[in-house]
């Protein structure tokens, strides 16, 4: 599966996965001590940290060319991807995108942006690599449903869904105080809290949604 990975890189990259399972943790003191091997649990540790802290072990060479291999095991045609960012600390923001498996998101393409500086790039070309990526990592015929929480709702992320066949699912303030529009087909323009959202009732149609610069078009449904 990593043909052009050196062998040892590999056994270590095993040996970590199976570390972590065991632990039921990331520090490496506890990876090192849950693996039944003949070294000391401090001559692990140092190995592990070798491997994180070396150059040429990256996401690139070891991550991507078993992303397609993972998504195939999952054994499924139709996937739900969520997409969302979390800040860590005050030094970092990482956008993720995760596949829901049995209650649990597992992450498959992320990217760490700084938090206190500008980022690199806008969120539009970064979001489309990032979807680009998984894309192409995907099983034949297999159909994505994104869903993003109502902080990432925006054209960038409709126009980036739609630029790879991605069905979208948005959740959305619709309360009496929110201003945010729709249109639903060729009707007139109007705040979603007009919508029915009632306990109980339901809406699912053709929509364009007003949210930063213009109009994207979408479906939207709303429980």
């Amino acid at each position: 599966m990593l043909p052009e990975a050196r062998v040892t890189r590999c056994r270590v990259l095993a040996l970590f996965a199976a570390g972590v399972l065991w632990a039921t943790a990331v520090a490496l003191r506890n990876v090192a001590a849950a693996l039944p091997l003949t070294a000391t649990d401090p001559s692990t540790e140092r190995r592990l940290k070798r491997f994180l802290t070396n150059p040429a072990v990256s996401v690139e060479t070891l991550w991507q060319p078993l992303l397609p291999v993972f998504l195939r095991a999952v054994g499924k045609q139709e996937l739900a991807i969520v997409f969302d960012r979390t800040p860590y600390r005050d030094r970092a923001t990482i956008l993720c995108l995760r596949l829901v498996v049995r209650h649990r998101l597992l992450p498959l393409v992320w990217r760490v942006m700084p938090q206190q500086e500008p980022w690199p790039a806008p969120l539009q070309p970064i979001l489309r690599e990032m979807l680009t990526t998984l894309s192409a990592a995907l099983p034949a015929g297999a159909k994505v449903t994104l869903l993003a929480d109502r902080g990432l709702v925006g054209p960038t992320l409709l126009d980036c869904a739609q630029a790879v066949g991605w069905h979208v699912v948005l959740w959305l303030r619709a309360g009496a105080g929110e201003e945010t529009r729709i249109r639903l087909g060729d009707g007139p323009e109007q705040r979603l809290a007009e919508l029915p959202t009632g306990p109980g009732q339901r809406f699912a149609g053709p929509a364009a949604i007003i949210k930063g610069a213009g109009w994207r078009a979408g479906f939207l449904t709303i429980h």
